[in-house]
């Protein structure tokens, strides 16, 4: 949806690579996540990072 109005979207299809997305310094201007995922990592990271 977001890259259909122009948007540069980065996916991560669970934690560990939402992470890696974070942790390559790409510029973002907002994030959107799920309340938790399935692989254990908690959205705490994310807050933190």
């Amino acid at each position: 949806m977001l890259g259909d109005a122009g948007y540069h979207v980065l996916f991560a299809s669970n934690g560990a690579a939402g992470v890696k997305v974070l942790q390559s310094r790409a510029h973002i201007d907002l994030l959107i996540t799920d309340v938790g995922f399935r692989d254990g990592i908690w959205n705490v990271i994310f807050t933190t990072c």
